[in-house]
């Protein structure tokens, strides 16, 4: 271990001054420096070789610009009483965060508790940016892992620890010797030690890909899903198989999304399209995967196409979508996956709310109940057509000519002296001629006069149907009921608040106990055989504390049986166990404001519907008067029309 010179000097020998440890990790220490706010010193524990040192120098010399807006990159070597390198310079950040306290909704609702949807897209496009920009300077980060990333309150990103990437100078390669295996790509989880092992950008590109997703699909892990075949599946062989538990041939790997998790339709086809490109079994080519530019680009884009819902200010979603997801996601699950942030009713309305004149508005607003007479085919007084009256006269002169044939061939045959039997004969053959040449003559006037009589009939009875189903009060009438319910809702709204408070009083234990237990991060927790991978398993299905974990819950995670189901329960218990009430301190102060959040958010919700409802009220009036006149008068013109066709049909 390295003793703390007194005599610690930059690479021009001036002396560098330590002020408060804040950070201590396996490689080093990080300290403050005294009288220089904007910068800090990372001292390495041990005596570092050579290599180490080769690589620092030239890191050191690639510093610029570009490279500080979004990394800690060494700015100077650290030299020691020998002059030997014991450590870097870097340039301080605060007011940064781990990434994975922005993409899990645990977390984020108090690390990040204004962030919005857009905020985590804008955050994702940050963050490829910052990959974009290593990746343009030649250099690859190798370890991308979710430790090694901090995202600020205004979603600016920032790489840590460069130190470990692989840095490619004229001098030589410097191999980045670490990786964590969730972040890793398929063609690297087989590898027992990342010791001379040449990474490439697109190699990174993968590691991307999953904290994109993360990033956008609430902390769940791409290839941390249900196993559908035999056996386990462990995150590392889920990832070497291309088991992309939400992709398009996701049920031909056998795979299938956790419960209560976005679809990856939920975004747009560009970043589908990109998803699907970085997990596929083609992406291990050369260049094969989406690059952090194309990523930056897409989520630019997809960006623009959010909206804002009108109820809760941290809820954004892409315009194709008529209705706010989020809404309808927190109430059908139960999860707050952001933080409620009302929108007041006054940025929706030019005027104050009113109540009680929305209440006189609700009960003014009047429909007829009636709908408009139908009228009758009887109704009308008219007189056959010029098609009506063709008719009836093809009809008489048929008629005609068949009475002159039958009295011709009647006649000839009484002037004959025909036997009676052969003149009765001839009597039913001259009728039946009749018969004939009078339906000749009318046949094709005939038909045309009964299509025209069907389609008349078919349109008058379309039109009256219309009357019945299109304009009848069922939907203004369902709609006032709402309204007044709203407005009784509204009028409850202090009882339902004294109604949540009572219920919050009678289990002041067992809040205090949920809020104690959600302060345990499985993060951090060292439970035996649980390693980063099965964390991220089990933060992929909604396990993040202590207060998450139950016997149901965990069982039904592929790949946690009896023995690690056991070990979780156990820490839980051990958790409990520390856990020590107090009756003075009451209801968590958390739990209180949850409920004051929640009423101000009925209140908002039921202020926008109401004040909108009796908008809408009015419109339905409006389009049901305006639809009822079109349709009876259409209805009137349609059984005029039939009561014509009708009569020149009977013509």
């Amino acid at each position: 271990m390295l003793a703390l010179s007194n005599s610690i000097l930059d690479s021009k020998g001036k002396p560098v001054s330590l002020a408060t440890n804040i950070a201590r990790g396996g490689e080093g220490s990080v300290y403050d420096v005294a009288n220089r706010p904007n910068l800090v010193v990372k001292l390495y524990h041990n005596h570092i070789s050579d290599k180490k040192v080769m690589k620092i120098k030239e890191m050191v010399k690639l510093n610029n610009s570009d490279l500080l807006k979004c990394t800690t990159w060494p700015i100077d070597t650290l030299h020691g009483s020998d002059n030997s390198i014991i450590g870097l310079l870097m340039p301080k950040i605060s007011g940064y965060k781990e990434i994975h306290k922005l993409y899990g909704p645990k977390t984020r609702l108090t690390e990040f508790p204004t962030a919005s949807y857009r905020f985590l897209l804008h955050t994702a496009s940050n963050l490829a940016r910052a990959f974009a920009q290593i990746h343009s300077s030649g250099q690859v980060i190798g370890d991308v892992n979710h430790s090694n990333i901090l995202v600020s309150q205004n979603a600016t990103v920032v790489l840590i620890d460069c130190d470990s990437f692989q840095i490619i100078t004229k001098q030589g390669k410097f191999f980045c010797e670490v990786g964590v295996s969730t972040h890793q790509p398929p063609e690297f989880q087989e590898l027992s030690s990342f010791k001379c092992v040449t990474r490439t950008q697109n190699h990174d590109n993968f590691g991307l890909a999953v904290l994109i997703f993360q990033l956008l699909f609430m902390g769940r892990h791409p290839f941390s899903g249900k196993y559908l075949g035999k056996g386990e599946m462990p995150l590392e062989r889920a990832i070497k198989e291309f088991r992309f538990a939400y992709g398009l041939h996701a049920k031909k790997r056998e795979m299938e999304a956790p419960p209560g998790t976005l679809p990856l339709s939920f975004v747009t086809e560009p970043l589908v399209n990109l998803f699907e490109g970085a997990f596929a079994p083609e992406g291990i080519k050369e260049h094969g995967r989406p690059t952090a530019k194309e990523w930056f680009q897409a989520l630019d884009q997809l960006e623009k196409q959010t909206v804002q819902c009108p109820f809760n200010q941290n809820h954004n979603y892409f315009n194709s979508t008529p209705t706010c997801p989020w809404c309808q996601f927190e109430r059908k699950t139960g999860l707050v996956l952001f933080k409620t942030i009302i929108v007041s009713t006054t940025k929706l309305s030019t005027s104050p709310f009113n109540l009680e004149l929305i209440r006189t508005q609700i009960e003014d607003s009047l429909l007829p109940t009636h709908l408009p007479n139908t009228p009758k085919i009887s109704d009308f007084s008219l007189t056959p057509s010029e098609q009506g009256i063709q008719l009836k006269k093809q009809k008489l002169k048929g008629f005609a000519i068949g009475l002159f044939i039958n009295i011709v061939l009647i006649g000839t045959s009484l002037l004959l002296s025909v036997k009676s039997d052969h003149l009765a004969w001839i009597i039913s053959a001259s009728l039946l001629l009749t018969v004939c040449i009078y339906k000749a003559n009318t046949r094709e006037l005939r038909i045309k006069l009964e299509t025209l009589y069907k389609d008349a009939e078919n349109r008058y009875n379309s039109t009256l149907k219309s009357l019945n189903t299109e304009t009848n009060a069922t939907t203004f009438n369902a709609k006032k009921d709402e309204l007044k319910k709203a407005y009784d809702d509204y009028k409850n709204l202090s009882a339902e608040r004294n109604k949540r408070l009572k219920l919050l009083q009678k289990n002041i234990y067992e809040l205090q106990l949920i809020s104690y237990l959600q302060t345990k991060r499985l993060e951090t927790a060292s439970i035996s055989g649980i390693g980063p991978s099965r964390k991220t398993i089990l933060q992929s299905f909604g396990i993040e504390t202590a207060a998450d974990i139950d016997r149901f819950a965990i069982q039904s995670i592929p790949g946690f049986g009896k023995k690690f189901t056991d070990r979780l329960l156990n820490w839980r218990s051990y958790c409990e166990k520390n856990f020590k009430f107090n009756a003075s301190k009451g209801v968590p102060h958390t739990e209180l404001l949850k409920i004051e959040q929640e009423i101000a958010a009925l209140k908002t919700n039921l202020e926008n519907r109401l004040s909108y409802g009796v908008q809408e009220l009015s419109s339905l009036s409006d389009t049901l008067m305006h639809k009822r006149s079109n349709i009876a008068s259409l209805l009137q013109e349609h059984a005029r029309d039939f009561a014509q066709a009708k009569l020149n049909l009977n013509a």
